[in-house]
């Protein structure tokens, strides 16, 4: 289960999405149209409130699972130009505009998250989603993927395995990509403390980039050696989001399972390099987020 606690950290983080380029190469490969959401939005509980006609919904209880797919398939959306899901509120993903703030995001994106919260059967009052549940949702909706485009889905869970970075680079070199992480969070004698999904937008280097349901973007590693035989998932650098809060002391952050699919348009591969269009990043000197040159 996913009770996606995002504990006091939660804070006015905001940022600047702006360029239509996609950067892809051995170093560099990031999803500039992805929309960073935040989960504690309030404009967000107030719609899952009116949505589920249940007046007693006032603000997140963990929602990080739908949030976080909302992400990664708007993502994907946003970059295939022949791409398109068979439902009518996915689809309008691609011409919703995105915010400096991920809060807003989270209100304009909400009949989204609401219909994917659906489809994994999320308890919207008690904030949890199962992780088969999640995977049979994130499923459904590649299932229902048309257009001129070459697809491919896979949904694993960790455990035995060793995973890295590379495996993961490799899912999103060239593509337009949807990936899904589950982690968990568990202390040294192994007992499970919480857990939390995240949606992974490419690679910057020797790391992944990580967009949080927090409202944080940052970069992390994955190693073989975890809790309870589940490959490690490591902060690198970026803002402090649930994978540095989950390994802090003793504690251990693992990489539990994760959904993925890609999609390739088949008339036109891939977009031309754009080397204008970078993760955002904090410039002191405006006070807010900006691509980096």
């Amino acid at each position: 289960m996913n009770f996606c606690n995002y504990k006091a950290f939660i804070t006015g983080l905001t940022i600047l999405f702006s360029g239509n380029g996609f950067t892809c190469d051995n170093s560099f490969c990031v999803n500039p149209e992805m929309p960073l959401l935040a989960q504690s939005s309030t404009r967000l509980a107030s719609a899952i409130s009116v949505l589920e006609r249940d007046s007693s919904i006032k603000k997140d209880a963990g929602w990080c699972t739908p949030v976080a797919a909302t992400m990664s398939l708007a993502g994907a959306l946003k970059k295939s130009k022949n791409m398109s899901y068979s439902n009518t509120k996915l689809n309008k993903m691609r011409t919703l505009n995105v915010h400096w703030n991920s809060h807003i995001n989270a209100g304009t994106f909400s009949d989204a998250i609401h219909y994917i919260g659906e489809l994994m059967k999320t308890n919207w009052k008690k904030g949890i989603t199962s992780d088969r549940n999640s995977d049979n949702g994130f499923k459904s909706i590649y299932n229902s993927i048309r257009g001129n485009v070459k697809k491919s889905y896979i949904s694993k869970t960790t455990k035995h395995s060793s995973y890295n970075v590379n495996y993961f680079k490799s899912l999103h070199k060239g593509k337009f990509p949807a990936t899904l992480l589950s982690i968990k969070q568990t202390n040294s004698r192994k007992r499970f403390l919480a857990g939390h999904s995240l949606a992974l937008n490419g690679y910057e280097g020797s790391s992944l980039k990580i967009y949080d349901p927090w409202g944080r973007i940052y970069n992390g590693t994955i190693s073989s050696t975890g809790s309870r035989s589940y490959p490690k998932i490591s902060h690198v650098r970026g803002s402090k989001g649930a994978v540095e809060y989950y390994g802090r002391g003793s504690n251990y952050a693992s990489l539990y399972s994760f959904s993925s699919f890609s999609v390739t348009d088949v008339q036109s591969r891939a977009n031309p390099i754009d080397n204008r269009s970078r993760i955002p990043v904090r410039d002191p000197r405006l006070g807010r987020w900006n691509y980096r040159p």
